[in-house]
């Protein structure tokens, strides 16, 4: 009796050990992850060991756009580009060696703004420079205000490229505002 005890005893032990380490060191899965940065979706993967990984890449029908296989790795990250596809749902589906994942994306083309930029000339304080960089053929309409909502200058400037101007305000003792608008119905005003 004290034997059969003193072997069950022996065996919960080595049970309890090998259980508690199990608990431990938990088994590693493979994760996906994707980061949306413009028009590029990009995939992170990791896995617990080097395998084939098939990535694809379906429309919102069904249909395969685009595949490939990365062999080997354990962990890699991978930029698709989606700047040629049309705005939509799309499917990155994952295969590797133990596993399928999918993930859904929602692709819309970001809307590229013209920055305008007015800035006091350091050093002065009278003369101001407006920028307008990337901006295509077109014309910009500047309005600039002083003293009591006095109307200092309005007119429709012409670009093409870059637009960039100093404007020298004359006896201005009070506040400036510049309200500049594109044609594409931008508008920026900026007070000094």
């Amino acid at each position: 009796m004290k034997k059969t005890l003193l072997v069950l005893s022996l065996v919960l032990l080595v049970s309890s050990v090998s259980f508690a380490r199990r608990l431990e060191t938990p088994e590693s899965k493979n994760g996906v992850g994707i980061m949306k940065n413009g028009s590029t979706f990009t995939l992170f993967y990791k896995a617990s060991q080097p395998s084939r990984v098939k990535v694809s890449i379906y429309d919102a029908t069904g249909k395969l756009l685009f595949t490939e296989v990365i062999r080997k790795l354990d962990g890699f990250s991978r930029p698709y580009n989606f700047s040629k596809l049309a705005e939509g749902e799309y499917t990155i589906e994952v295969v590797d060696n133990n596993q399928r994942q999918v993930e859904k994306v929602n692709y819309t083309q970001d809307k590229v703004e013209n920055l305008i930029n007015i800035s006091r000339v350091s050093g002065t304080t009278n003369k101001y420079l407006l920028t307008v960089p990337r901006k295509s053929d077109g014309v910009i309409s500047v309005k600039i205000y002083g003293n009591n909502n006095q109307v200092l200058y309005n007119q429709q400037e012409s670009v093409q490229g870059d637009f960039a101007r100093v404007y020298k305000l004359e006896n201005v003792s009070s506040s400036v505002l510049f309200i500049v608008t594109d044609s594409k119905g931008n508008v920026k005003q900026v007070g000094y």
